[in-house]
């Protein structure tokens, strides 16, 4: 929701429903480093967003062992779509053929709607968990840092106010030569 809470106030919420399991979505800033205070019980991550993976996510407890408790099945019909509307984005990207974007943007569709129907609890499979295991981390949190301050210098003025020292998922801005500006980054 729109809603943020204090660290105080989830303390105190967290206190006051003891009987409650607080879950955290970090999606969208995985990357920044944590404050220290509140700890929900559960955090929870879709690392797909973050990175070119067709599939996966994170999921952590502070206080319990969640390996034994439920044997996941990994979902190949998601993954392998988003494998392949990945694949032709990238091709799409060295390309330019706006035909192979109407395809990419296509698969990417049906996997979410796929997504949205499905409930069901699912592992990452063996190529998101292989790709995953090579990433530089570190990289890839000082490629997004080095894109926020190119954004920053060709837009001189951020939407958001300040450039942030750590990254977040989102650098939201409206822009005229959009095309101009994803070929500096």
């Amino acid at each position: 929701g729109n809603i943020s809470l204090k660290t105080g106030q989830l303390t105190r919420l967290k206190k006051q429903f003891s009987n409650t399991l607080f879950i955290e979505d970090n999606t969208h800033d995985i990357l920044k480093s944590k404050s220290e205070g509140f700890m929900p019980d559960f955090s929870i991550c879709s690392i797909r967003k973050w990175f070119a993976l067709p599939d996966g996510g994170i999921l952590t407890a502070n206080h319990q062992t969640l390996k034994n408790m439920i044997n996941f099945e990994v979902d190949q019909f998601f993954s392998s779509i988003r494998e392949e509307a990945l694949k032709l984005k990238s091709e799409y990207l060295v390309s330019g053929d706006r035909n192979i974007k109407d395809v990419f943007l296509k698969k990417f569709r049906k996997s979410n709607a796929y997504l949205d129907a499905d409930t069901s609890i699912r592992t990452m499979s063996k190529s998101s968990a292989d790709i995953l295991k090579k990433l530089k981390i570190e990289d890839m949190f000082n490629i997004r840092i080095k894109n926020c301050v190119a954004l920053n210098s060709l837009i001189m003025k951020s939407i958001i106010g300040r450039l942030e020292t750590a990254p977040s998922l989102y650098f939201p801005v409206i822009i005229h030569k959009r095309d101009y500006v994803q070929k500096k980054l």
